[in-house]
């Protein structure tokens, strides 16, 4: 049973701490977000137009901005009190509002869609007021969040009472605002003074990467189901579900376990790397299933051709940026290994929008698979070889040093010592190191080359 009240605290990161795990308050969060992009991607579906993808990227880009906002806050604040879940449960609420307007936010429902967005933010702005009151530290971050949160829903509240096009102006006027929180100046100072714990984000956003690909699951399976299982559909599906496989594949063998660069932007375009790449699985989703209800004879429409195109393209663009920012946990694949295939199969996904005119759907699906599974082979075939690479250093290195001459045992006198330092520090009455090393052969104790002895 949860505590009626706790005060929230800032996470810090303590030496010896165990590794953070997703709690069930978050895994329930993040189901709301499976039934907003069922929304989006219905819409998208219905209309898969130049102007249909620009609205469902301005829907996409304001729900995975409305998860990263409290992923980030669950991210940096430790509380799990009854006012805290009631909270949670209350954005849970409203972003199921903001689904069931989703898909006409620019329509007759707009203002239904912002008064919905408006309450997401404001019970967020509640969440960091609460945290700012009864926290020690950290101040800076949660004050600056609550300022362009707060200004934020103002103008999403007041937009309902302008009409089209300037509400939608105003829409994009917050949302810029909001932007500036996490991207000023003092914001980055902000986040750096507070930093996240990074293997909670992977975490999460590992989890919200599995949410997407399951919509392209249920995408294929439903229209597998109204589909004749006699006829050849089932053979444009197995090949859509090679294609998610691929995907899963690509991320979670590799890139969701991959660490973090030291740099100053890396942290930014690992986070923002995974808007594209998102929305790009998403809409990747629609159009699996429109290639698994096409005729696998007859010309692939050009709407959903460009539509599986652009998606593949640029989920695996997103996946190449973090790649540049994150090192493999494969010993020896280097940052160019993991993003030349990415560019090269999204340069030729593009090609096949560009000269697939008269491509059938057979010919689209299968171009696409090898495209995908090609990105598989790579990283198996770059490991082994990395791997081989390993095992003959190593050999080579045991070789030569089982061979070479010791010279070390010139000057050792008796068995080796367990030496608790240096041997030549020492003999000369220095007792300064920053690290020890020992001859493999001998034993010989001595410092390394940073040290003042060297």
């Amino acid at each position: 049973m949860t505590t009626r009240w706790s005060a929230p605290r800032l996470y810090v990161e303590k030496e010896g701490d165990t590794e953070r795990t997703v709690s069930w308050l978050e895994l329930f969060f993040d189901l709301i977000f499976v039934a907003a992009l069922v929304q989006l991607g219905e819409g998208l579906a219905g209309d898969p137009t130049t102007l249909g993808v620009g609205r469902f990227l301005a829907g996409f880009v304001l729900l995975w901005w409305s998860w990263t906002g409290t992923t980030f806050y669950m991210n940096r604040f430790v509380v799990d009190d009854l006012p805290h879940r009631l909270l949670v449960l209350g954005q849970m609420f409203a972003i199921g509002l903001l689904a069931v307007g989703v898909e006409d936010a620019f329509g007759e429902r707009s203002g239904f869609f912002a008064l919905s967005y408006a309450a997401v933010r404001l019970l967020l702005v509640i969440m960091y007021l609460r945290s700012d009151r009864w926290m020690q530290g950290g101040h800076d971050l949660s004050r600056r969040f609550i300022r362009y949160f707060s200004a934020a829903a103002f103008l999403w509240v007041t937009s309902i009472f302008v009409p089209a096009p300037w509400r939608f102006v105003m829409w994009l006027v917050a949302f810029l605002i909001e932007l500036a929180g996490p991207f000023g100046a003092p914001g980055k100072g902000a986040v750096r003074g507070s930093p996240p714990d990074f293997g909670h984000m992977r975490e999460r956003y590992a989890l919200f990467t599995i949410i997407v690909l399951g919509e392209s699951l249920i995408k294929l399976i439903g229209a597998l189901a109204s589909e004749d299982l006699l006829s050849s559909a089932p053979l444009l599906g197995a090949l859509g579900f090679l294609i998610a496989a691929g995907l899963w594949w690509t991320y979670f063998d590799d890139v969701a376990g991959a660490r973090l660069k030291t740099g100053r932007y890396s942290a930014y375009v690992w986070v923002y790397s995974h808007l594209p790449l998102a929305a790009g699985l998403t809409a990747l989703g629609v159009a699996v299933k429109k290639l698994a209800r096409a005729a696998p004879a007859e010309a692939f429409s050009s709407s959903g051709r460009w539509l599986l195109a652009g998606s593949l393209a640029v989920a695996l663009l997103s996946i190449a940026a973090i790649d540049l920012v994150t090192e493999s946990r494969f010993y020896g694949v280097r940052s160019r290994d993991r993003t030349e295939p990415r560019v090269a199969a999204a340069v030729a996904m593009l090609l096949v929008g560009v000269l697939g005119t008269n491509l059938t759907a057979a010919a689209v699906a299968i171009i696409t698979s090898l495209l995908v599974v090609g990105q598989m082979a790579v990283e198996v075939l770059v490991a082994v070889r990395e791997d081989r690479r390993l095992r003959v250093d190593v050999a080579a290195a045991v070789s030569g040093a089982e061979s070479a001459a010791c010279e070390h045992l010139v000057v050792l006198e008796g068995p080796p010592a367990q030496a608790s330092g240096c041997q030549g520090c020492m003999k000369l009455g220095h007792d300064d190191w920053v690290h020890l090393r020992s001859c493999i052969i001998c034993g010989w104790v001595g410092c390394c080359d940073d040290s003042p002895g060297r």
